[in-house]
């Protein structure tokens, strides 16, 4: 019974069996190490990534607010323009009364005639208070007529202003 030692022989035959069954479970395990390697670098790119989109909805959340602080200040500024078209409207209407209430007045009365002013005066003294009291019907009427005109122009602007401000609103 010889032993040469050669690869058929009994005791060898398993010894190369476990050591081949051994260097394919070394492959194995060098094979699992790599997917868990790489799963690891998955699940990086993942919270990273994560993390970029929390970076993200924070920077917008700080959009959306700021975007809400000018909305809410454009509403502010728009009750103060209402508030203001509303109190300007009444100084109109009572101004338009006032010129409407001087107007018919004036076709009742007819306009100032100085000739009538200064016949019918009995002194000096009178006539020149007359032609004062004249000058300043006519000043007021014009002060009258351009206030009217001023507000009806301030009114005007503020609803342009007003408009633009809702379209402000509007595109935020």
């Amino acid at each position: 019974m010889g032993r040469d030692g050669g690869p058929n022989e009994t005791v060898c035959q398993p010894l190369a069996a476990d050591q081949s069954s051994q260097a394919a479970a070394a492959d194995q395990l060098c094979a699992i190490q790599a997917n868990i390697k790489d799963v690891v670098r998955q699940i990086n790119d993942l919270y990273a990534y994560s993390n970029r989109l929390n970076v993200q909805i924070t920077s917008q959340q700080a959009l959306v607010d700021a975007t809400q602080a000018q909305v809410d200040a454009l509403d502010l500024k728009i009750r103060f323009t209402e508030a203001d078209i509303t109190r300007r409207s009444a100084h109109l209407q009572v101004r338009e009364a006032l010129f409407g209430q001087r107007v018919r007045s004036m076709e009742k009365h007819g306009s100032i005639n100085y000739l009538a002013l200064a016949l019918s005066s009995t002194s000096f003294n009178q006539l020149i208070d007359r032609l004062i009291t004249s000058q300043q019907v006519i000043q007021s009427d014009h002060r009258l007529l351009d206030e009217w005109k001023a507000e009806k122009v301030q009114s005007q602007a503020l609803d342009v202003q007003q408009t633009a401000q809702r379209g402000q609103v509007a595109r935020l």
